[in-house]
């Protein structure tokens, strides 16, 4: 047989089995792709119902989904039919926030609408250290967030790989979901590092405190608002806007995502939470409708939904790990109770057979 000959056989070979492995792929998760389409659907319209109840929260996780179906429409990574629908369902969110320009709250839009919320900030990061000319790896990116935050120690003891990657990243545009975590850092004073001085560490944490709520207070003017609360609204930002839709795009957690939405698009609980009235709204609180829905988690969980179709896109279904970030949130619900821990519900059988949905993660109460 000749060169060409072999080279011609190997090569029908590879697009024969391109082909069916894709058919294959295409069989295994467009039907999962298709229903995480449509509970976004129904959750968008009843997010557009209530818009007029809609928190910080809320209108992250909506941001959230946003971007991250725009990622996916951009990408052209599914098929024809699939992409329609994506694409569609896209522009839908993107002129429901032109929508509520005109709302009485839209001013929280001004933040959320200027920044980037990427639908993977975690899977495709290289961060580069100066001082090694290398990349660091994504492990060791995961721990020194990790490491961070446990800011809320008495005593917050930052490596000296971790310090550097800091400051690198502070000067170099980082997007908003990673600055977030470098201004939990900034937000401890007590925080030290093995070879930068104290007082070094402290100027420059500051500045970076400084510039994250210079930024805030731009986007996010309140009149008659003192520093001090705009700075604790920054951070219902980060807890708020990170604290749910990551821990639920965990790619266990679809299935039972899906089982907590009814026929109207909401999302419910099998908790009972007291009426909460809509003037003492708290960020890690959420409000309970008529029926159980729950407005926050219906929006979060369009967002975490997003995240699934992103992966099933890629075919890498169990991609990004989100161990470290589950660890982390962990951390924030001991040290701070901001975050409550993410344990799985276990209820007993006999219980879980005639209740109509999953038991909710305390984190996205």
């Amino acid at each position: 047989m000749s060169p060409r000959s072999l080279f011609l056989i190997i090569t029908l070979l590879f697009i024969f089995f391109t082909i069916n492995g894709f058919a294959l792929f295409h069989r295994r998760f467009s039907s999962k792709i298709h229903n995480c389409i449509d509970g976004i659907s129904r959750a968008v319209k009843f997010c557009k119902s209530n818009s007029q109840n809609l928190t910080i929260d809320s209108l992250i996780a909506l941001a959230i989904l946003r971007d991250s179906l725009s990622d996916i429409c951009s990408a052209y990574q599914l098929t024809p039919s699939l992409m329609e629908d994506i694409c569609y369902l896209s522009k839908s969110v993107s002129n429901y926030f032109k929508s509520m320009s005109g709302h009485k709250s839209s001013h929280k839009l001004a933040f959320l609408l200027k920044f980037r919320w990427y639908s993977h900030p975690f899977s495709e990061i290289h961060v580069y250290d100066e001082t090694k000319s290398e990349n660091i790896p994504m492990q060791k990116y995961e721990s020194c967030i990790f490491e961070m935050a446990n800011h809320f120690e008495e005593q917050c003891n930052i490596s000296d790989s971790c310090v550097n990657q800091f400051f690198n990243e502070l000067y170099n545009g980082s997007d908003l979901l990673k600055q977030a975590f470098y201004s939990l850092v900034a937000l401890r004073a007590s925080c030290k590092s093995e070879s930068v001085s104290p007082v070094n560490f402290v100027y420059k944490s500051r500045a970076l405190s400084r510039l994250l709520v210079t930024e805030f207070m731009n986007c996010y003017s309140l009149r008659n608002v003192s520093t001090e609360h705009r700075q604790r609204l920054l951070e219902q930002i980060i807890y708020g806007g990170l604290g749910g839709y990551l821990q639920m795009a965990h790619p266990v957690m679809m299935d039972e995502i899906m089982s907590w939405q009814d026929e109207s698009g909401c999302f419910k609980t099998v908790k009972t939470n007291e009426l909460i009235p809509p003037d003492s709204i708290h960020f890690e609180r959420e409000v309970q409708f008529r029926g159980g829905c729950l407005l926050r988690l219906t929006s979060v969980a369009a967002a975490a939904l997003a995240m699934h179709i992103q992966r099933f896109s890629i075919a890498e279904v169990y991609k990004p790990d989100f161990h470290y970030i589950l660890q982390m949130e962990n951390t924030f619900g001991q040290n701070d109770k901001m975050l409550p821990d993410f344990i799985e519900s276990k209820l007993d059988s006999s219980r879980s057979s005639k209740i109509p949905y999953a038991n909710v993660p305390d984190t996205v109460l």
